[in-house]
């Protein structure tokens, strides 16, 4: 710019404007701007030439690698046939010189025209113009039909399954898992399940063909199990596979809420439950979910989830002391309650559980003995402390369960050990488990714990018939006997017959009716036959007896009650009867007593059927066991009436209210043990030692009002039988309305959720 001001500085006015004329001269001439833009037009023709040429030998070499890609990769032409043949036939789209048309002759060519038009821009492919019929074919690809199902099972059938079938098979499994899952983080899978039908039957073609067709393809004979899965040549090839398919077994164990399609299932785990041995580490939830179901459900269930758990652990035996612990303590937690409907499930995981411990004795050793022990400490605080906590502890079907486990555990174990003569070290739990039960008849001799009592002495019984074990039982049952109960005559009457069975305490309010009476003499004739029936052969069985028949024939004599001494005198004349058969055999023995075997031998001898106390035990049997079937039959009809009326049960109830002397508590009045959520059963009477008002009421009670309700209309009656304004009729109707408004009191409820039993198990010790 400085140098242009000093060049017009010196320019004169008239140079000046002639130069401006020149310039615009010059830029109306359009030639040079013409020659300007040929010399353009000719350096881009040759640009074009020579993109055209290497198009050219790029369009056929390109060719020539696509017709060799048939031979060089199959996998990806065969790829490119199914799924995008536009690029196979490519040439197509080719000029007739074999090229093709490229954008800068279409640049060129518009360059050319007289009016500039805009060059036409291509806009790389994201496959949207093909988008709707290649989408639609992959999706067919990927739906699941039932065609696709028979060629699986047609595979599958095979005598030769290809390790791509079961993969296949494993995916659409995992792929129909997924269908029903609610999760929305789940990754979508290679196949999709549509419909109820695929999904039944994906489950139905794995349920059905899997086991055979894994066995095939390992190469395994069809009869042999998969202990030794790991050596096979293929396993490799299939290790993820399986892994994948029993964890979506798993979950769907977990799911499932139907018996009969779980109890199918439940099968075919069964089938391929030595699989696991392969794959430990998935192994855990699977017996966590097998638990679970054997604790639950309905029988059908429970016995096949025993039979999976029986199977893994016996394979692998390092998961068998979690396996015990876990469920005992599920055993613990399921048998709070015990109804007609329950006891058989309880019964039934009891004798799994055992079956379970006899595994190995060792473990089952370091279980019992933690176990028994923690009874023994509940049984010694119940006694020293003698509070309503610790006494809760005892007097529940929590315990009374336990107890059952343990003595057939060890009742059940052999006398001798497989490797030696000695006794196995668990036979030393005898004594304690025993003694603990001892305790527990001890513990409260009142009349109202007579069930609870008979529960003990049946366990004493079958621990004596199982392991030879002298254990006394009779003074036991001789004591039931010579209770102030059995010395008056009932004052009440009840028209419906009472089981122990399901019960282990008895209201205060119903010792005097006539059922409890029936009932306990029934106990006392069936467990002293049990027990006798069992010492019948014993050389001993004169003196063993002796006390007991002097209590029995005392007993008949004093006893008001004609029934019971008349069936109390049957029995006591065939103890006596077949006392004097075994004292008169004794006489002819001629081996000496110190000598064991000729004892055994003769007392083997003697065990013929035919003696009085054999003959007698087996009419009881007979009887008992069909009023037994006719208990159970009403029982189920109770449970259907019970579960009909229940609905009625939930109406808002009118209470009366209490009167105000109820209200008001001496402060020496006995503090409530065991307090209920029963509003007629508040006041309850304490534990003492020499009085029958305690009050411990379980699920099966008998209806009937709470002792304090008792005492209050019995002082109530006396009060006014006083001061003379009780008639007898007014009398009885007090008493009508009594029985009516009494109320059972469920002391279950009230105790805690297992802390009584397993205070340190839980479920997170998987």
């Amino acid at each position: 710019m400085k140098t242009k001001g000093k060049k017009f500085e010196d320019m004169s006015i008239d140079s000046f404007f002639e130069e401006v004329a020149s310039k615009t001269v010059d830029d109306e001439d359009p030639e040079p701007t013409i020659a300007k833009k040929s010399k353009d037009k000719k350096k881009l023709k040759d640009k074009v030439k020579k993109k055209d040429k290497t198009g050219e030998m790029n369009g056929k070499s390109s060719k020539v690698s696509l017709k060799n890609l048939d031979k060089t990769d199959p996998e990806l032409y065969e790829f490119l046939e199914k799924n995008d043949k536009k690029l196979l036939n490519f040439t197509m789209n080719l000029n007739g010189d074999g090229s093709e048309k490229s954008d800068n002759e279409e640049e060129l060519d518009e360059s050319t025209n007289d009016a500039h038009v805009p060059m036409e821009l291509e806009v790389a492919s994201d496959e949207s113009d093909y988008e709707g019929d290649d989408d639609d074919k992959v999706k067919a690809k990927n739906v699941i039909t039932l065609k696709m199902l028979r060629e699986w099972e047609q595979n599958l059938q095979s005598e030769e399954v290809a390790p791509e079938t079961i993969r296949n098979v494993v995916k659409a499994f995992n792929s129909a898992l997924i269908s029903v899952s609610e999760d929305a983080n789940i990754r979508p899978t290679q196949y999709k399940v549509e419909g109820a039908a695929i999904f039944n039957g994906i489950v139905q073609l794995c349920v059905l063909n899997m086991e055979k067709a894994i066995k095939k393809c390992l190469r395994l004979s069809l009869k042999s199990s998969f202990k030794e899965i790991q050596k096979s040549k293929r396993f490799s090839k299939l290790k993820n596979s399986l892994r994948s398919y029993l964890t979506d077994l798993t979950k769907l164990l977990e799911t499932v809420a139907s018996n009969n399609i779980l109890l199918v299932i439940l099968k075919h785990l069964h089938q391929i439950a030595s699989l696991f041995t392969a794959f430990k580490s998935i192994t855990k939830p699977v017996l966590k979910r097998l638990i679970h179901l054997w604790s639950t459900n309905e029988e059908s269930v429970r016995i096949v989830a025993f039979l999976c758990i029986l199977k893994i652990t016996r394979t692998q035996s390092e998961n068998l002391n979690q396996v015990l612990r876990t469920m005992y303590m599920e055993y613990v937690k399921n048998s709070k309650f015990v109804s007609p409907n329950t006891l058989p499930s309880i019964n039934f995981m009891r004798r799994s559980l055992t079956e379970l411990f006899l595994l190995d004795l060792n473990v089952a050793y370091h279980h019992a003995f933690l176990f028994i022990r923690q009874l023994a400490i509940h049984l010694r605080n119940a006694t020293i402390l003698q509070k309503k906590e610790h006494y809760q502890q005892v007097y529940n079907w929590q315990y009374i369960n336990s107890l059952k486990l343990w003595a057939d555990v060890l009742s059940y174990v052999p006398n001798t050990s497989s490797k030696s003569d000695a006794k196995p070290k668990i036979h030393a739990l005898i004594y304690p488990l025993v003694s603990i039960i001892n305790g527990v008849i001890k513990l409260k001799s009142s009349a109202q714990y007579f069930p609870l009592r008979f529960h003990c002495i049946n366990i004493l019984i079958s621990i004596t018939k199982a392991t030879n074990i002298f254990v006394p039982v009779l003074p036991y049952i001789i004591e039931v006997l010579n209770s102030t109960t059995f010395n008056q005559q009932h004052k009440k009457l009840a028209m419906k017959p009472l089981s122990f069975m399901c019960i282990l305490r008895i209201q205060k309010g119903h010792l005097d009716e006539n059922a409890f009476r029936d009932e306990t003499i029934q106990q006392v004739y069936g467990t002293t036959l049990e027990y006798l029936n069992y010492q019948c052969s014993s050389i001993a069985f004169p003196d063993l007896i002796l006390p007991f028949i002097m209590s029995l024939n005392q007993f008949v004599k004093k006893t008001k009650s004609l029934k019971y001494a008349k069936e109390l005198k049957v029995l006591a004349d065939k103890i006596t009867e077949h006392s004097n058969y075994i004292e008169n055999e004794r006489q002819k023995i001629s081996f000496s007593l110190n000598d064991d075997n000729y004892i055994k031998s003769w007392e083997i001898n003697h065990k013929t059927g035919q003696t009085p106390i054999e003959v007698l035990y087996a009419q009881w049997q007979k009887t008992n066991k069909k009023k037994q079937k006719v208990a159970k039959v009403e029982n189920i009809e109770e449970a259907s009436s019970d579960a009909e009326i229940e609905d009625y049960e939930k109406l808002p109830k009118v209470e009366k209210k209490k009167a105000a002397a109820k209200k008001t508590k001496d402060k020496n009045e006995p503090v409530e043990l065991f307090p209920s959520d029963d509003d007629d059963s508040d006041d309850m009477d304490g534990f003492d030692d020499d009085d029958d008002s305690q009050d411990y009421s379980d699920e099966e009670d008998i209806n009937g009002s709470s002792d304090d309700d008792d005492e209050q209309s019995e002082e109530e009656t006396s009060n006014k039988k006083k001061n003379g304004n009780v008639k007898p009729k007014q009398k009885q109707k007090q008493m009508e309305s009594d029985d009516n408004d009494e109320s059972s009191v469920d002391d279950d409820e009230s105790i805690d959720d297992q802390q009584d039993i397993v205070n340190d198990i839980s479920m997170d010790d998987w």
